[in-house]
């Protein structure tokens, strides 16, 4: 459905590139050398800034590219159908009613109990064999580069043995998760559908900001602190040439320490990531290259009528 898959956009932006700003994160744009420009990036995520974040993250061209790209595939969307309308009003309904807490968690409980029996001592055998599939995800994805297929890598394996002891059925927490997800989408104030065919690039990023920080409270529920893991970020030049840099990003993770390197590059006097750079730039040459494609499909128009007649009554003998 056209409409969910924008929503899911909007709220899943921190991975691509807020409410509630922290006004200690500096200004977009700060990283005048690559380890700065890495703990801003760390600093705006801790703050669910991702409007500061995306600005870190890319130049200003690329940025102003994506925003224009974001309007028109935002643009291009028909118009919402009736049933979507009314099945997304009820979802919404549903999570921000006064009673929602206490009316999902009725519902979850029985699913809870089937849990219970069902999964027993084989939820560390199950995490095993998903850590192995994703694994071989890491090592065959096409679009990551060998630094982040490592860092992704590493941070799998701290993931494992934290997803190997979740208390999945554990009812506390549980209530907790729900309260989180009811009090995030009120945040969100995504009440009417036909309104996300007018949100703005950075409107999207501050939807995400509240999404990222209701998604970080759950984690931190089960023992995932991502701000912990944000908080312990740093870096430290390896090598410089002219406008490339290697550096080399240490944090910690469930108490386990990740480190990974990788390129940047300087654009304008600040610091980016090489890879993210190189990304953004493939996906706007293939959407240039798609949007020249359907102009050539297209059919040539047809001539006005009446200057048609006009061309033949001038024409040579006539």
């Amino acid at each position: 459905m056209h409409r969910f898959r924008i929503l899911s956009l909007t709220l899943a932006l921190p991975l691509l590139f807020a409410c509630g700003k922290d006004t200690s994160v500096p200004a977009a744009g700060a990283g005048k050398s690559p380890t700065e420009a890495v703990a801003q990036w760390a600093q705006s995520l801790h703050a669910n800034d991702m409007q500061a974040f995306s600005r870190q993250w890319l130049p200003d061209d690329l940025r102003q590219r994506t925003e224009a790209l974001f309007e028109a595939q935002r643009n291009a969307l028909p118009p919402a159908e009736d049933s979507e309308r009314a099945e997304f009003a009820q979802m919404v309904d549903k999570l921000t009613a006064p009673d929602a807490e206490a009316a999902l968690y009725a519902e979850l409980e029985p699913m809870l109990a089937k849990l219970d029996a069902e999964i027993g001592s084989q939820l560390p055998l199950a995490v095993a064999m998903g850590s192995g599939f994703v694994s071989a995800a890491i090592a065959e994805n096409q679009t990551l580069s060998d630094d982040e297929k490592q860092h992704a890598s590493s941070a799998l394996v701290a993931m494992t043995g934290w997803a190997s002891t979740l208390p999945l059925t554990d009812r506390d927490k549980a209530k907790a998760t729900i309260a989180a997800v009811t009090e995030t989408t009120r945040n969100l104030e995504l009440t009417d559908i036909d309104a996300l065919r007018t949100i703005s690039l950075d409107g999207a990023l501050s939807k995400a900001g509240v999404a990222a920080a209701g998604a970080k409270k759950i984690l931190a529920t089960y023992g995932l602190d991502i701000d912990k893991a944000l908080a312990s970020v740093s870096a430290s030049e390896l090598s410089r040439d002219g406008d490339t840099a290697r550096v080399k990003v240490s944090y910690t993770l469930l108490d386990k320490p990740i480190s990974f390197e990788m390129d940047m590059l300087q654009r304008d006097g600040h610091w980016f990531s090489a890879s993210g750079i190189a990304r953004a730039e493939t996906a706007l040459a293939a959407a240039d290259s798609a949007a020249t494609v359907v102009d050539a499909d297209e059919p040539a128009a047809a001539p006005d009528s009446e200057a048609a007649d006009e061309a033949a009554a001038t024409a040579p003998g006539n």
